[in-house]
């Protein structure tokens, strides 16, 4: 279900660390690999001309592109309006929560730290299973 080569690849090579028991970088490079597959992902789907032209959207950032949460949510409505959303009895918001919590996950591994190198494989496991990814 990835959307194209790159994606494939940069799963690939996740993985690739992720399985590297011995890499004590792994879960950091696993981290930093899939953190940009979402993000690769979030910004094909949601192109910043698309979720600009919503008629929800609200410049938040200094240089005025979407923000992660409004692409998550132009992945889940498009440009429809959040009243038409409501209207749909559709709640968005546990969703976005999700997306967000994978991706904080994911973030304090990427970085470097003394408490993010040689994590043990039963912790890198905990990690994978409450981020929902799926590792065989």
């Amino acid at each position: 279900m990835l959307l194209d080569e790159f994606s494939k690849e940069v799963l690939k090579g996740s993985l690739m660390a992720y399985k590297a028991l011995d890499n004590p970088l792994r879960l950091s490079q696993f981290s930093a690999g899939i953190r940009e597959l979402i993000g690769h992902t979030l910004s094909t789907l949601a192109a910043d001309d698309d979720v600009k032209a919503s008629s929800w959207f609200v410049v938040e950032t200094p240089d005025g592109r979407p923000t992660r949460r409004q692409r998550v949510k132009f992945g889940l409505q498009g440009g429809m309006t959040d009243a038409a959303i409501a209207a749909l009895q559709v709640d968005t918001a546990e969703i976005d929560v999700d997306v967000r919590k994978v991706v904080d996950g994911l973030s304090k591994y990427t970085h470097v730290r003394p408490d993010t190198l040689k994590v043990d494989a039963r912790r890198g496991g905990s990690f994978c299973l409450r981020s929902r990814c799926h590792l065989s």
